[in-house]
Parts: structure tokens; C-alpha cells; sequence
């Protein structure tokens, strides 16, 4: 007699995928793109932008020295800054009595200071304009001591 080998018979149920690509053409893609990035082939100001420019058409100037010079095209009038002379006097009351502690340290901020006036980067101004009732923003400043720089220790 003969072997016949019996087992199981694993039964496999069919699977299905079903899937739907939908591509749009790329015609259609690059069309889009280009409408997106387009440049605008016309000035589209508002009246706030041609006011601004003529503003500064009317106050550009240029210095002796070859600088141009341009007044701020504030929103709202300057006045709605705030009193900044009160806080810019507190600052540099504190910052004398930081420096009067090291003569050091003292004399290299008057030689900076000297290099930004010398270069034109500040301007004193005139004590009698402090007295008069005027329209100014005054930047306070505070000396920045860099200890570990050896070519700009104060700025």
C-alpha cells in the first residue's frame, strides 16, 4: 500500500484594492501658479501709499557731506510718541553714575561718543532747545560695555 500525504489546505479568500488617482492636468497647475505669482501689471495705491510718497518727495534732502536725509513718514502726529526727554534724562543720569564708579570705563565712552560725534552720528543739541515747547522724540542711550571684545569694549 501507499503513503499519501494528507494536511490542511490553507484557503486564501481573494483580496481587492481598488484606488482612484485623480490628477489634474498640469496645464491647469502651471496655470494657477502663474495667476498666483503674478506680478500686478498696474499701480494699485491706496491714497495712504501716493500720500506717503509725496511726503517723502517733499522732505528728501541731502546732506554736505553726500548723505541723504528723509523725514519719518509718521501715521499720526509725533506729539502721540509721549514725553521721551523726561525718560532719555533718567537714563543717562543712571548711566553717568554707572561710569563716575570707573574713571576707566568713563574715558572710553567720551572717546566713542567723540568718534559718533566726529562721524555724525549724533548731534548735541542746543540747551535752549530743551526749554522750548517742541516736537521731539529723544532716543534714550545706555552704553553697552562688550568685556570679552577686545577691538570694541563700549558701544
Amino acid at each position: 500500500m501507499g503513503t499519501a500525504p494528507i494536511a490542511a489546505i490553507p484557503s486564501q479568500k481573494p483580496q481587492a484594492f481598488h484606488a482612484i488617482v485623480a490628477e489634474e492636468p498640469l496645464d491647469n497647475l502651471l496655470e494657477k501658479f502663474w495667476t498666483i505669482e503674478e506680478v500686478p501689471n498696474g499701480p494699485h495705491n491706496a491714497p495712504e501709499d501716493s500720500a506717503c510718497e509725496q511726503y517723502y518727495l517733499n522732505t528728501v534732502g541731502r546732506e554736505p557731506d553726500g548723505r541723504f536725509v528723509v523725514a519719518l513718514p509718521f501715521r499720526k502726529s509725533p506729539p502721540l510718541l509721549g514725553d521721551s526727554l523726561g525718560q532719555a534724562t533718567r537714563r543717562f543720569l543712571q548711566l553717568e553714575r554707572r561710569l563716575s564708579r570707573s574713571p576707566e570705563l568713563f574715558n572710553q565712552y567720551k572717546k566713542v561718543m567723540q568718534g559718533y560725534l566726529d562721524e555724525g552720528y549724533l548731534s548735541v543739541v542746543p540747551a535752549v532747545e530743551l526749554t522750548q515747547n517742541r516736537e521731539a522724540y529723544y532716543i534714550p542711550h545706555h552704553g553697552v560695555m562688550k568685556s570679552e571684545s577686545s577691538s570694541t569694549l563700549l558701544c
